[in-house]
């Protein structure tokens, strides 16, 4: 999938996710016959079909030295904070799989080696590769809201390329996804279900960017961008609302005409819904969660202090990105006014 004027098209694929976070003994590597070296392969926890956090930063444009690239994994925790709340009470049969898409993993070993746009000359690591990060898997929808904020905030596209670029991505995505070539075998179920999870998912982001797009027709781009991926965002992990293929049309409709989610039956499943095994930025070290002053501080020097050392901002929201969406409330009318609130009352 490529953005025009961009070199680097960012690459959708059918990602197999690894465990992390264990020591290799534990996560149960396999050990190789005596005389051989341990074998590399690690266990798969699962499938997403996304893009590796590499080709997602190297699509919006990042430089890949530590300055830029880290003020850009900050961004991406930033905006993707509000999920991590909003998966634990969103039911249904796509909730594992959206959840994977989360950051949350890694690619399994035995594909990583495979991945050509990871793929870095030995004295050309890029900040990324250096400390493990380019293989982090990444869903189709968070990896095409991801970079479009970023691109937005890094000031690689004005607000009004992004607008236009976030809704020729999401349709792009959706008619790859609807057209993937799918196969049998023993993991055929697992794959077919994280597959359709995740065009459901960019379906109902995109009948919320409709949504959105009708209410910020006179607002600057920059308050109507941060509009459309706040809506966009709540609309791919919906709080309170079951996700699945029964619900779906029903759900794109309500998000379509603007109304609000998140009330009676679903909302109340989900306050019993058990744990997700895949928890939302698990994947990122502690270095992504940098306050602003910190990062400044960093990024003078390529050789800085280390980034463990520097502060969490987990509180600050996209908004002080992108713009404000109360400060420019005033050019609305009282219709599109009622409407937004109802609308950020469910998201």
């Amino acid at each position: 999938m490529r953005r025009e004027g961009h070199a680097l098209p960012m690459r959708l694929r059918r990602l197999c996710l690894a465990e992390h976070g264990r020591s290799r003994a534990a996560r149960g590597v396999h050990k190789a016959r005596r005389g051989r070296a341990a074998s590399r392969l690690t266990p798969s926890v699962g499938a997403i079909f996304g893009a590796t956090l590499k080709s997602v930063l190297d699509y919006s444009g990042v430089d890949s030295k530590k300055a830029r690239t880290v003020e850009a994994l900050r961004h991406v925790a930033r905006f993707l904070d509000p999920t991590k709340a909003a998966i634990e009470r969103c039911p249904g049969e796509d909730r594992p799989h959206l959840a994977n898409g989360l950051v949350a993993h890694r690619v399994a070993s035995a594909q990583r080696r495979g991945l050509a746009e990871n793929r870095e000359a030995r004295g050309e690591r890029s900040y990324l590769g250096r400390h493990g990060l380019k293989d982090i898997a990444v869903g189709a929808t968070a990896a095409i809201l991801i970079a479009h904020y970023v691109m937005s905030v890094h000031g690689t596209l004005s607000p009004e390329a992004a607008l236009a670029g976030l809704a020729d991505a999401l349709a792009s995505a959706s008619a790859l996804l609807a057209g993937w070539p799918v196969g049998g075998g023993a993991d055929h179920d697992w794959h077919i279900a994280a597959l359709r999870a995740e065009e459901r998912a960019i379906g109902r982001v995109r009948a919320a960017g409709a949504a959105a797009a009708a209410v910020t027709q006179r607002l600057p781009h920059v308050s109507a961008l941060q509009l459309q991926l706040d809506w966009m965002r709540a609309a791919a992990w919906p709080r309170g609302v079951r996700c699945d293929a029964l619900s779906h049309l029903r759900t794109c409709a309500a998000l379509a005409a603007g109304e609000p989610l998140g009330r009676g039956g679903a909302s109340e499943l989900a306050n019993a819904l058990p744990p997700i095994a895949a928890v939302p930025l698990a994947a990122l070290p502690a270095e992504a969660w940098m306050s602003s002053a910190a990062s400044e501080a960093s990024s003078s020097s390529e050789d800085g202090s280390d980034a463990r050392s520097l502060a969490s901002s987990a509180s600050l929201s996209s908004a002080s990105s992108v713009g404000s969406y109360e400060a420019e409330e005033a050019h609305m009318t009282p219709e599109e006014t009622q409407l937004a609130c109802r609308m950020f009352s469910l998201i």
